[in-house]
């Protein structure tokens, strides 16, 4: 602030001293034209020569005047102009991209040709486009920046941000073309590598993301976007260690930084180091009370930690911030049936779907809460919806299968198995399941087909801590 307000007072200083120099100037023309007007008049022997050598020095006086005003305007103009962008500036600086916005229209309005015409005044365009940017304009970001390629095409910080937008809008083709056209321009701007990172980041270009980010970082150290880029990067290419060792470098840089928090706490929730992950995502609520995600991704812990009653309060703070939300609301569901809070767990899936009454995640989760409660009929209900609304939903046809044998519809069971072989035929659990139907149908040789098939199928579909997990009923 100390720095904004010398700032204003020099300019401002600059622009007094013109405006008095203008005024002196136009005192002192006048009193010389007015003394040589006199002098002339009364020793000049001819009056009419004197009067036309008077007339022809105040001509010459107005028109002396006239350059000298359009000179010393123009010079006012541009402390003008110059005063309405650090205006803006500051207030971009401080987060008020409005207030910004209009300053640099402000700036603009004090001589629009001049601004549109002249190259020193692309920063105007530059700092307009940025701001409007950060409100959501990206139209009208992509319009100032233009103006601002048209007056200085040889500005890489210009080109910089053309690629930043193009980034924004997910036209990454374009925004690497900017990029590497900035680039060529300065090769040493580390946020155009930084830039360039983030676009091979989000094509899923992980190496060239790296490669490209550690340029950037090998340019400016203290860059924290390329230090919490390299770490999204790492950890989508699974190397999670080295993910958490770019985290730490962006916090030791930027404490404050919530995402960077959260990221990391997605990295060491994959290395099963759960307490720390938890703390991460402290830290990242810490600094952002409102990030949904990372309470959500905090009951999750819990969930599997068994520690239904936190997960619930987690998922709850997060349904505060999205009542709308509804995968937080599903694993809320989860959490309920875990505690054997069934009824609970019905009512939060009807609150699902008055959200979305067209989601088959949302009846087949309703059914699983039906089934605890033993109101096998109604869970068959729920899973039919989940199957109409997607055909292919194989554990929907599998719970189907199991509520409509504890209903002893062993036939309609069998054809419910039968659909879900069909979407996966090495599912053991399914194939066991269906031979236990078969027994009870006196199918027996049948049967011992399908107990021995689930024999040896390597693998089988599980679902970890979750309420929804398939039912053996062979040992029932």
């Amino acid at each position: 602030m100390q720095e904004k307000g010398i700032r204003d007072w020099i300019t401002w200083k600059r622009f007094k001293n013109v405006a008095i120099d203008y005024f002196n100037n136009c005192f002192k023309i006048s009193l010389f034209v007015s003394i040589l007007f006199l002098l002339a008049y009364y020793y000049t022997p001819y009056k009419v020569d004197a009067t036309a050598a008077g007339i022809a020095l105040g001509l010459f006086a107005v028109i002396f005047s006239m350059c000298s005003l359009y000179s010393t305007t123009k010079q006012v103009n541009e402390q003008q102009i110059d005063y309405w962008n650090g205006k803006g500036a500051d207030q971009h600086e401080q987060g008020n991209s409005d207030a910004a916005i209009r300053f640099y229209n402000k700036a603009v309005s004090i001589d629009p040709r001049a601004v549109d015409t002249d190259p020193r005044h692309y920063k105007i365009w530059l700092n307009k486009s940025n701001a409007l940017f950060d409100i959501g304009d990206r139209e009208g970001a992509l319009t100032a920046i233009r103006k601002a390629i048209d007056l200085d095409p040889k500005s890489a910080k210009v080109w910089n941000s053309v690629g930043f937008l193009y980034y924004h809008q997910h036209e990454y083709h374009q925004a690497i073309d900017a990029l590497e056209r900035a680039i060529e321009l300065d090769p040493k701007l580390a946020g155009v590598w930084g830039n360039k990172g983030a676009v091979f980041y989000d094509l899923q270009q992980y190496d060239h993301a790296i490669e490209t980010l550690e340029r950037a970082i090998e340019l400016d150290p203290r860059l924290v976007g390329a230090w919490s880029n390299k770490g999204n990067a790492l950890k989508d290419k699974g190397e999670h260690e080295e993910a958490i060792k770019a985290y730490d470098k962006a916090i030791e840089l930027g404490p404050t930084n919530s995402t960077v928090w959260y990221n990391k706490g997605i990295a060491l929730k994959a290395l099963e180091r759960y307490d720390e992950a938890l703390h991460a995502y402290d830290k990242a609520i810490e600094f952002d009370p409102l990030k949904l995600a990372a309470w959500n991704n905090k009951g999750k812990i819990f969930h599997h930690q068994e520690k239904y009653d936190k997960a619930i309060k987690a998922y709850d703070k997060a349904i505060d911030i999205n009542p709308q939300d509804i995968l937080v609301l599903l694993n809320k569901c989860d959490a309920l049936n875990c505690l054997g809070k069934h009824e609970e767990a019905v009512e939060v899936c009807k609150r699902a779907l008055d959200i979305n009454s067209q989601d088959a995640l949302i009846w087949f989760k309703m059914g699983v809460a039906i089934d605890f409660l033993k109101r096998h009929d109604h869970a068959v209900d729920a899973y039919n919806r989940a199957i109409e609304i997607d055909h292919t939903f194989f554990k929907a046809l599998v719970n189907k299968g199991n509520a409509l044998f504890a209903l002893e519809k062993y036939e309609e069971s069998l054809n419910s198995y039968d659909e879900a072989i069909k979407q996966d035929s090495f599912d053991a659990l399914v194939q066991r399941n269906r031979g236990t139907v078969l027994n009870k149908l006196g199918r027996t040789d049948e049967a011992n087909v399908s107990f021995i098939k689930s024999q040896w199928i390597e693998y089988v579909i599980e679902y970890a801590g979750s309420p929804d997990s398939y039912i053996d009923l062979s040992s029932s």
